[in-house]
């Protein structure tokens, strides 16, 4: 039986699961996918702010999937007090909107970087968005998950899978959703996550499913443009990005070495440019380039709002 469609709407398929009802658009959007490796959170946010600032009418919409090292995050409504013992894992405020949680390696963070003027899409369809991509891509996986009524985010069972939190500058989105692959768990005991005390959560890992952090961002992209209507376009420049990005290991791309006395992007720093325009470097080596040269404390304001997420 076909899924019921509002006036004006038309039903993307999920190959793996139910129709997803996306508004009906007049013309193709694409969705440049950015795969990153592990960068530290300040850098990211910075490059996101950059990015954003710098984005005109015709640039794309993108889609960056990364990890970052260890890190407690307070969005604009989390207390400090949610943060029971960070013990050596940093605290910072984020201007995203929703509230406490951790990002840590084995977990991906999908950041996305959308023009909601030009998509004619509201900040809490996008929200939805995100959490529909995450509910499709485990469903890929025979996992059921589902949403909870005032409670942003992601669940499995009761337990929480997935993160999500906004921002919105001069119209376009950043930040986005985070989903627990494999990463461990125990930090989120320290914490009220997303608010709530004694949150449960789960991981992907843990749901019998042993899919690395780079095929759950592959499945997770394919299932954000079906459900945003946007053709994916992949960054050709991902096997020399991610050299410049750091050390791999483990035998998945693009994963730094994050571990202690690991030369944090001196890879990048090694590359020597006489402009930062030069046409030898991708945009996306220029990008690795500033994430790991600009410090995190020119983090700067701006107008902007949080997702009521």
């Amino acid at each position: 039986m076909k899924a019921p469609t509002r006036r004006g709407e038309s039903p993307a398929m999920n190959a793996e699961g139910p129709p997803c009802v996306v508004p009906a658009v007049s013309r193709v959007r694409r969705l440049l996918i950015r795969r990153l490796g592990r960068a530290p959170y300040h850098e990211a946010v910075q490059a996101m702010r950059s990015c954003t600032d710098a984005r005109r009418t015709d640039s794309p919409d993108e889609l960056w999937l990364l990890e970052h090292p260890p890190i407690f995050t307070l969005g604009q409504a989390g207390r400090r007090g949610h943060v029971h013992d960070p013990g050596t894992i940093p605290v910072v405020r984020s201007d995203r909107g929703g509230q406490a949680t951790y990002h840590g390696p084995g977990q991906l963070v999908a950041y996305l970087l959308l023009d909601l003027r030009r998509a004619k899409f509201g900040t809490r369809r996008i929200v939805e968005a995100l959490e529909q991509a995450v509910i499709d891509t485990l469903a890929g996986a025979s996992i059921e998950a589902a949403r909870r009524s005032g409670a942003p985010g992601v669940y499995v069972e009761g337990r929480k899978i997935a993160s999500v939190g906004l921002r919105v500058h001069a119209g376009c989105t950043f930040h986005g959703i985070s989903i627990n692959v494999d990463l461990d768990l125990a930090p989120f005991a320290r914490i009220a996550p997303c608010g709530y005390a004694a949150l449960p959560v789960t991981r992907i890992a843990d749901l019998g499913v042993r899919w690395s952090v780079e095929e759950t961002g592959r499945r997770f992209a394919v299932s954000l443009g079906r459900t945003l209507a946007c053709a994916l376009e992949w960054d050709e420049a991902r096997e020399s990005s991610t050299r410049a990005l750091g050390d791999t290991r483990g035998g998945h791309p693009g994963v730094r070495d994050m571990s202690p006395g690991a030369d944090d992007g001196a890879a990048v720093a090694r590359l020597r440019l006489a402009s930062p325009t030069s046409a030898n470097l991708s945009r996306l080596e220029l990008l690795a380039l500033f994430l790991a040269n600009v410090p995190g404390d020119r983090l700067r304001a701006g107008s902007s709002r949080a997702a009521p997420a």
